[in-house]
C-alpha cells in the first residue's frame, strides 16, 4: 500500500489559507482558568522600567491571495535564501512590507509518497510542494505575540509567488502605561489568569525556561483598541510539549 503525505508543515499552509474560513479558537480573554500545577520558573526575567509605551489601533489591514492548486508537486522552487529576497522584494515592490515587521521563519513543504506494505514507512519519493516565508512583528524592541500582525508569503515554480497573506494593524502611540514586575505576573500564571491561548486540552506548564515583556495582538478582523504589554511565558508542559502562554501585564 502507497500513501502519499504533506509533511506535517502542510497543516499550517492549510491553516493560513483558509484562515478567513476556519475559526480561531485564540480568544484573548483574560480570566480564572484554574490553578497551575507544581510550576517550576527556570528563567530570569528581564529589565524592565515600571512603565513601558502602548499603541493605539487606527485600522486594520487584511489581504488574501491565492493561485489555484498551489499544494501540488514543483519541479524547481527556490532556497530559503531565495526565498528571503525573493519574498522581500515582493513586498517592497508591492507596498506591503511594514517598517516593523522581520522574518519569524521559512519553512519548505514537501509531498511524499510513503510505502507501507512490508510493515514499514518507507519513502519512495520526495517532491517540493512550496517555500512559505513568514513575517511577525516588533514594537521598538519587543516581540507583538498572538494570532494577528502576520505575513505569509508562499512560493512555488521558480519562485513565484502563490499565496500572499497579510493581517496587520496600524497603530499610533497612545502614551506609557504601569506594567505589573515579574513576581506578580508569575503569581497570575500560577493562578491560571492568562490570555487564553486555546482551546481544549491544556496540560500544566511544568518549567518556564523563557519570560518577557512584548504586546499581544488578537484575531484577524476582531476588533482591538490598543496593543498593551502582556507578560510571555514560554517552557514545557507535563508531557514534554513546547507551550506559551500571555499574561496581562498591565498594573490593576
Amino acid at each position: 500500500m502507497k500513501k502519499i503525505l504533506i509533511s506535517a508543515f502542510l497543516l499550517l499552509v492549510l491553516g493560513v489559507a483558509v484562515l478567513h474560513f476556519v475559526p480561531n479558537t485564540e480568544t484573548g480573554i483574560t480570566g480564572e482558568l484554574g490553578v497551575e500545577e507544581d510550576i517550576v520558573i527556570n528563567a530570569q526575567a528581564p529589565n524592565v522600567n515600571n512603565t513601558i509605551p502602548y499603541y493605539k489601533v487606527i485600522k486594520e489591514e487584511r489581504i488574501d491571495k491565492s493561485e489555484p492548486n498551489i499544494i501540488t508537486p514543483k519541479k524547481l522552487i527556490p532556497s530559503k535564501d531565495e526565498a528571503k529576497n525573493i519574498s522581500n522584494q515582493y513586498l517592497q515592490d508591492n507596498g506591503y512590507m511594514p517598517e516593523d515587521a522581520h522574518i519569524s521563519d521559512i519553512q519548505t513543504l514537501y509531498m511524499k509518497t510513503i510505502n507501507t506494505s512490508t510493515g514499514e514507512n518507507i519513502i519512495e519519493s520526495k517532491e517540493p510542494v512550496l517555500v512559505e516565508v513568514s513575517y511577525n512583528r516588533r514594537l521598538g524592541n519587543l516581540p507583538v505575540v498572538g494570532p494577528g500582525d502576520t505575513i505569509t508569503v508562499s512560493l512555488g515554480e521558480n519562485g513565484k509567488v502563490i499565496y500572499f497573506f497579510k493581517s496587520w494593524r496600524d497603530l499610533e502611540p497612545a502614551g506609557r502605561i504601569k506594567i505589573i514586575d515579574a513576581n506578580t505576573a508569575i503569581k497570575n500564571l500560577q493562578k491560571g489568569k492568562i490570555i487564553r491561548k486555546s482551546a481544549g486540552i491544556d496540560n500544566p506548564m511544568t518549567e518556564i525556561n523563557e519570560m518577557k515583556i512584548g504586546f499581544f495582538s488578537d484575531n484577524s478582523g476582531k476588533e482591538q483598541a490598543f496593543y498593551k504589554p502582556v507578560w510571555i511565558f514560554r517552557g514545557t508542559d507535563s508531557h514534554g510539549n513546547n507551550v506559551t502562554k500571555y499574561v496581562d501585564g498591565v498594573t490593576e
